[in-house]
């Protein structure tokens, strides 16, 4: 598995991020990805040698704050 530690910033001091799925996963795997409420990102059965995943990712502060970026993973070889 291939895993990554997220990081989010909030501008109100105190406010603890949170992180969940956004959508769908743009690429071929034969397993899925996680993520945990505390920003791990955790990637199984990659399926092909090279290309590239994109992931949605939520983040929100607890407050009505929320947004989500894209996660761009690149294989080669």
């Amino acid at each position: 598995p291939y895993t990554f530690q997220l990081a989010g910033v909030d501008p109100d001091p105190g406010d603890v991020i949170t992180f969940g799925p956004g959508g769908e996963q743009h690429c071929g795997l034969d397993g899925r990805a996680t993520i945990s409420p505390e920003g791990l990102f955790t990637l199984r059965g990659r399926t092909f040698a090279e290309g590239q995943c994109i992931f949605r990712v939520t983040l929100a502060d607890g407050h009505g704050g929320e947004t989500s970026a894209p996660i761009v993973i690149y294989f080669t070889g």
